[in-house]
């Protein structure tokens, strides 16, 4: 039989041509509704563990960092015990012999001691109390510079508040000198002035 002109055989890779691309594009839809879902899921859940460890890496910062606190806090803690028991001493025990120190100490630099003055103060929010020494005297600059070099190596806790050196003389300096000393409070919370 002859072929009519134009029109073309069907032959058998035509006619499954048809069925085959519908198979192969049933099988892509089908590998594509199976596997997009599932890799959406493993991309949320790849996102989710970074950020899972982005967190956890974060709370470690955290936790390391309250415990330096943590320890900076207790060691805090500890100095303050040791500072309140061992180097400040009680009122009524070491005042006069703090006071006697401090004289003796400028009359072994040859210095001249002035009136001196004394204020007392509570300190607020610390079991403790300030005596405000004030002394003027009158020396050489050497001697002044001597007098504070004892003072800061004395084993007792004194702070000089002010230095104010003044020129008196050809070769004496009047020394303006504040120093505080710092005692237990009593604890009746009486003053002993």
């Amino acid at each position: 039989m002859k072929r009519p002109k134009g029109r073309r055989a069907w032959s058998w890779r035509d006619r499954m041509r048809r069925p085959l691309l519908a198979v192969v594009g049933l099988n892509l839809l089908a590998a594509l509704v199976y596997t997009l879902p599932r890799t959406l899921k493993l991309r949320n859940v790849s996102a989710r563990v970074q950020e899972l460890r982005q967190e956890a890496a974060g709370l470690r910062q955290r936790a390391e960092h309250a415990r330096y606190v943590n320890e900076t806090l207790r060691l805090n803690a500890a100095d303050a015990s040791r500072f309140y028991a061992e180097i400040v001493p009680e009122r009524r025990t070491q005042l006069q012999p703090l006071l006697e120190y401090l004289e003796a100490t400028a009359e072994e630099q040859q210095l001249t001691v002035r009136n001196r003055s004394y204020t007392s103060e509570e300190i607020k929010g610390l079991p403790l109390t300030r005596l405000v020494i004030n002394m003027p005297m009158v020396g050489q600059y050497s001697q002044v510079v001597a007098f504070l070099d004892k003072l800061e190596r004395s084993p007792r806790f004194l702070v000089v508040d002010q230095v104010e050196l003044r020129q008196k003389g050809e070769s004496d300096k009047e020394l303006q000198f504040v120093v505080s000393a710092y005692f237990k409070r009593d604890p009746g919370g009486k003053r002993a002035d």
